[in-house]
């Protein structure tokens, strides 16, 4: 199983890593906060604010383990915290629509994989745009 997970993400774009990444750990963080019994109803805009405070916490974490491996991360920034707080938002709706606490991480992936995958083919879309505008 381990095998088959490292061969699907090695053919991932940078973005849809990351994406994962910050769904994994947003998905995790909000499953436990979903898991409380004694919590009320939240309201959509509490939803997303929770799924963003938590995007920007896995997008910091995200930047940490880049600049622990070494990567240079100063082109990155920006691109990295548009794609966390997309993917964030997106997994905490997601997650809060689903009711089970227990598939959040792996909503979450989905949802990362699918948000960086698209930003990546934005970004090669429109990279001629960007490209003359320097």
């Amino acid at each position: 199983m381990i095998a088959w997970i490292a061969q699907v993400m090695s053919r991932m774009s940078f973005c849809a890593l990351f994406g994962v990444f910050v769904g994994v750990l947003v998905g995790g963080m909000y499953g436990a906060l979903m898991s409380d019994p004694s919590e009320p109803g939240w309201a959509t805009a509490d939803v997303v604010t929770a799924g963003l405070s938590l995007g920007a916490v896995a997008w910091i974490a995200g930047i940490l383990v880049l600049a622990l491996l070494a990567y240079r991360i100063g082109p990155i920034v920006a691109v990295t915290l548009f794609n966390a707080l997309v993917t964030s938002a997106l997994t905490a709706l997601g997650c809060h629509a689903s009711g089970l606490p227990a598939l959040v991480s792996l909503i979450g992936a989905v949802v990362g994989w699918i948000v960086g995958t698209v930003l990546c083919a934005l970004c090669r879309r429109w990279e001629w745009l960007v490209k003359e505008g320097r």
